[in-house]
């Protein structure tokens, strides 16, 4: 069970965790233990229980947060460490879910999460690694196996043989067409 002041204070609780002064019903259950059917009884309408905790349902248009609260670069290395971590360009989806941040927070600071994206690749351009293809991890176990195999003596042998003496290899001639066909 829970009173009307300890369902507030986790409002305001997770307000400050995202660092946002209008929090949305999906960021609420996304990060709080108490269900949304709990802040209805104890305290009544979503927008009375953000009333009461003195925060705004972003329901009204654009979301405000607190752009001071997290750095430019831990945001943007956050974005780098997503793109290597997955191999592909941050998203708002990627980044609410695998990442660290908000994607609010990109989007109050630079807008699109392209454009956050674009000056994190500018700014930390030594922190990109490439993303490596679908099958490079087997053709590198194959060139580990193969490494293996030339130490390998008897292998060695077998894959890579040293000639005992020069080889002459014949050739075969090919006859011309004239030689073929009489005339």
């Amino acid at each position: 069970m829970y009173t009307k002041e300890e369902i507030v204070k986790e409002i305001k609780r997770v307000a400050e965790k995202l660092g946002v002064k209008q929090l949305s019903k999906q960021d609420f259950m996304m990060n709080s233990s108490i269900p949304l059917s709990t802040v209805k009884y104890y305290v009544g309408t979503w927008d009375q229980a953000l009333s009461l905790a003195k925060l705004d349902s972003g329901d009204s248009g654009e979301i405000e947060v607190n752009k001071d609260l997290v750095e430019d670069d831990d945001l943007l290395k956050e974005l780098i460490r997503l793109y290597n971590e997955t191999g592909q360009e941050p998203t708002a989806g990627l980044i609410n879910t695998k990442g660290t941040y908000s994607e609010m927070y990109y989007r109050a600071k630079w807008k699109t999460i392209p454009d956050a994206f674009l000056k994190a690749k500018m700014k930390f351009p030594e922190r990109i690694k490439r993303p490596k293809d679908k099958n490079e991890d087997s053709v590198e176990l194959f060139l580990e196996n193969l490494d293996l195999k030339k130490e390998s003596s008897v292998l060695s042998d077998v894959l890579m043989p040293e000639p005992e003496e020069d080889v002459i290899l014949p050739i075969e001639v090919i006859p011309s067409k004239e030689e073929i066909l009489p005339v």
